[in-house]
């Protein structure tokens, strides 16, 4: 009974290790102007926050002050590049004209998030640009 009840405790421990751990707040350098949530962003530096188990995605812009947020479309699984190196990363699938973030993962043993995207023209060859997040460091 008592190692049952060490068993549920430690489960219930780790479980709150593992959500705190997977709502800290992620930096990116992103190179390159881009659409997240419907609406344009410049280059800049960025601080990126999943909440609520995934079903919201904070972007705010360290250089201009200002934010946004948007609605993932459904969890996927993370490439398996991405499993093996193990840091987060954001996708984005460029066209000739346009990035828009298309995809992320905050690493660990989550899911990656599938983002609302438009579909590039016909006759657009897609690219994907990656771009590394780090831990966030409390700024």
């Amino acid at each position: 009974m008592k190692s049952t009840t060490k068993m549920t405790i430690l489960a219930a421990a780790l479980a709150v290790v593992s959500g705190v751990a997977s709502a800290q707040p992620l930096n990116a350098n992103i190179p390159f102007s881009f659409r997240f949530g419907g609406n344009v962003y410049a280059a800049g530096s960025y601080t990126l926050d999943v909440r609520d188990a995934g079903m919201k995605v904070f972007l705010y812009n360290r250089d201009t002050r200002t934010g946004a947020i948007a609605l993932p479309q459904s969890p996927v699984s993370p490439a398996p590049e991405w499993i093996a190196k193990g840091d987060p990363v954001l996708e984005f699938t460029c066209g000739s004209s346009r990035c828009e973030l298309s995809r992320l993962w905050t690493g660990g043993g989550s899911n990656a998030l599938a983002m609302r995207h438009h579909k590039l023209g016909r006759d657009e060859v897609a690219t994907i640009r990656l771009i590394p997040l780090s831990r966030s460091n409390g700024e």
